[in-house]
């Protein structure tokens, strides 16, 4: 058996990121699916309704997400906010909003 490549989406529904080496912890792949884009009602955003989300894939670098192209830059450590409830399909469960800045 043979690994051919090891591919994670960093934001979940966003493009595929490619990488050499990935640390696993006990949720998987470190950075796989680890940040979501929610919208105003708290409602995961995913490709089965915006399917040009897979174009946009981010890069991580020095405790960053980045899209350089677009000049976006956000830092990789958890703000310190209140948990709020997100809907994902049919499932409920506890997200950690970023501050407005990043919103």
């Amino acid at each position: 058996m043979e690994i051919s490549g090891i591919y994670i989406y960093p934001i979940k529904s966003l493009g595929i990121v490619t990488v050499q080496e990935c640390e696993v912890n006990q949720n998987g792949f470190k950075y796989d699916r680890k940040w979501m884009l929610i919208d105003e009602h708290h409602r995961f955003l995913g490709q089965r309704e915006h399917s040009e989300m897979a174009l946009l894939a981010v890069k991580i670098e020095n405790n960053t997400l980045y899209k350089p192209e677009l000049n976006i830059s956000i830092p990789i450590d958890a703000p310190d906010n209140q948990p709020k409830t997100v809907k994902i399909w049919n499932d409920e469960c506890k997200a950690i909003p970023y501050n407005k800045e990043y919103n």
